[in-house]
């Protein structure tokens, strides 16, 4: 089976969903899945890597920092 995972952060970012995609990914790879996850650049960066059999590619777009504060309230909407 082909697995897409979708996230912002990935090792070596640290937190609760990240600790999860790093022992779950390579777990559906030795099952014999192919697992590619999107996740955001490292140091403005983009990249194809692999993580013990996980395709990543780390991508600008999914880097938090690079989106814009959006007005809760305006006038024009």
């Amino acid at each position: 089976m082909r697995i897409g995972m979708v996230h912002w952060a990935f090792p070596p970012t640290i937190g609760g969903v990240e600790t999860h995609l790093a022992s779950l990914c390579p777990e559906l790879v030795n099952q014999g899945h192919d697992v590619f996850l999107l996740t955001e650049d490292l140091d403005g960066k983009e990249c194809n890597d692999e993580y013990c059999g996980v395709k990543l590619e780390r991508r600008k777009l999914m880097n938090l920092s690079n989106f814009e504060k959006v007005p809760v309230y305006s006038e024009d909407y």
